[in-house]
């Protein structure tokens, strides 16, 4: 099983009655400090719709992958493009969302594409910064394939970008992490490099 991390940010994971009811009255607080009035609802309804989201999403989630003993013809280099994810900004508890191009030389195991997929989401499910989220996914796929390298590539849109300072909408962060052998051989990193140039990972591939 993927262990659950929550370093990103400081949330706790078992949370008390009555938890949820206190978030909702900081929300009412803070929309009425802010003088915020919430067109066509009345800000306590939309302080337990915000308090009810966040808490599904940052819910911790029990995930074990189904993984299958890699063999010699497991030995080539596996990516996989293009997963959607959205996480939460841990400056803002705004979303970002994008897509992770994730690579990996098998070691002890492989691990069929949906199952990498999941792992991605489930990393997401957290409220970190990108460059945070990078690093979890590279290393939990390291760990639970005991991989002989790996490689992470995330390109994501930020809704607080686009709405304080400059509101730098359509602008895209890129931030990669790599392990093991993508990083140490040199052949090895341009052919996960080389693939990702003729994917183009902004915007999942898309022109």
């Amino acid at each position: 099983m993927i262990p659950d991390s929550r370093q990103g940010l400081d949330i706790p994971g078992q949370r008390q009655p009555g938890d949820l009811k206190k978030a909702e009255l900081g929300v009412r607080d803070l929309l009425q400090v802010l003088d915020a009035r919430p067109a066509g609802a009345q800000t306590a309804e939309t302080a337990e719709a915000l308090v009810a989201l966040l808490s599904d999403f940052l819910k911790p989630q029990p995930f074990a992958p189904a993984l299958s003993p890699s063999g010699e013809q497991d030995e080539c280099l596996t990516l996989v493009q293009s997963i959607q994810f959205t996480s939460l900004c841990s400056c803002h508890l705004l979303p970002f969302f994008g897509f992770a191009h994730v690579g990996y030389i098998p070691g002890g195991w492989s691990i069929d594409v949906p199952e990498l997929v999941g792992t991605v989401r489930h990393f997401a499910r957290n409220a970190q910064t990108q460059e945070y989220l990078t690093g979890q996914i590279a290393r939990g796929v390291e760990e639970m394939l005991h991989a002989g390298g790996v490689g992470v590539v995330v390109s994501a849109t930020h809704l607080c970008a686009c709405l304080r300072g400059e509101q730098s909408a359509g602008a895209e962060l890129v931030t990669s992490c790599l392990l093991g052998s993508l990083r140490s051989d040199p052949r090895t990193r341009a052919e996960f490099l080389s693939l990702l140039d003729e994917h183009d990972v902004r915007s999942g591939g898309r022109s």
